[in-house]
């Protein structure tokens, strides 16, 4: 049947190649993952025994420190690896970019 698709047919590329961007992604900032577990592990733990952020600073470092991350994600992951196998991903980047801007903003204000 020449006029029959499948849903597979409109993927740019295999399920493979996809598992494959994280893993590459993973082995490029290998170090930082033990660091961020340990250090969200331990937010989870002052959490649960009642500890809650204060102060004038610890607000905006963190709403930084996350507006960060957005960043880095949006440039690192989804620019430069996921823009090799999607065409759509560097302009998606942006919205990772202004989500990071918001963020950071908030944490100056």
């Amino acid at each position: 049947m020449a006029g029959t698709w499948a849903l597979e047919d409109l993927l740019l590329f295999s399920p493979r190649v996809y598992w494959r961007l994280f893993a590459l992604e993973n082995e490029a900032v290998w170090p930082a993952q033990p660091l961020l577990l340990a250090a969200g592990a331990l937010l989870v733990l002052c959490l649960l025994r009642g500890w809650r952020p204060t102060g004038r600073w610890l607000g905006p470092a963190l709403a930084l420190a996350l507006g960060a991350a957005w960043l880095w994600a949006g440039w690192q992951f989804v620019a430069l690896r996921y823009g090799t196998v999607n065409w759509a991903a560097p302009t998606l980047a942006w919205g990772f970019y202004a989500e990071g801007a918001l963020l950071a903003a908030l944490g100056l204000l």
